[in-house]
């Protein structure tokens, strides 16, 4: 049901995201080549949102471990979005400031925190699995990622871009951020679904095997 369901809403909501990006309109200075840098943006923002989101539910699991495969899960989708936005940062790079930094403060955090990240994903996802002991991992994450994105000198990163722009490229950025954020629920499910499912039916079947063995 989820392949039959989730191949047309992704390919819905990737139509939603072009359109989004398409109908952006031209900055003074860099015109229409301002485009991916909204999906820097976006990405960016819906990263932050998944990291903290997982930390909070990571510490949510520390009293009920129901919550542990969402936390991980959603830490995951921070990656990605993470990820995505570095790359697309370089690209943001090369076109307003003339070349690519990667001393630049803002993005030396986002390197440190995809780096923490990985170590992260290796430890819970590979050795812990849903363990309870990655919950304190993916909390403490959080929270330095947290720390190292906003304590981050802004050196040729603009002070708040976004808020200090006109009305028109609000309403653009909240349209691509939207689409954005409607491609990270459906990865987040998607996710979920793989990885958890499973964990809960061989967990479910060790359990079970334990009980009639005993």
């Amino acid at each position: 049901m989820m392949r039959k369901r989730g191949i047309p809403s992704l390919i819905v909501i990737a139509a939603g995201l072009v359109l989004a990006v398409w109908m952006t309109p031209a900055e003074a200075q860099l015109g229409y080549r301002i485009r991916p840098i909204y999906l820097h943006a976006a990405s960016i923002w819906i990263a932050i949102l998944s990291y903290v989101l997982a930390g909070i539910l990571a510490l949510a699991a520390l009293w009920r471990r129901r919550w542990l495969g969402l936390a991980l899960t959603l830490d995951l989708v921070s990656t990605v979005f993470l990820l995505t936005s570095a790359v697309f940062s370089l690209y943001s790079m090369k076109v307003a400031w003339g070349g690519v930094f990667l001393a630049e403060p803002r993005m030396q955090a986002m390197l440190k925190v995809l780096a923490l990240a990985v170590a992260v994903h290796a430890v819970t996802l590979l050795i812990l699995r849903a363990a309870p002991p990655s919950a304190l991992l993916v909390a403490g994450k959080s929270a330095l990622a947290l720390w190292w994105q906003f304590s981050a000198g802004l050196v040729l990163h603009p002070d708040r871009p976004i808020l200090k722009a006109d009305p028109r490229m609000q309403l653009a950025f909240l349209l691509v951020f939207a689409a954005t954020a409607a491609l990270a629920a459906w990865l987040a499910v998607a996710v979920h679904r793989r990885l958890w499912r499973s964990e809960r039916r061989s967990t479910g079947f060790t359990a079970a095997r334990r009980t009639i063995v005993g």
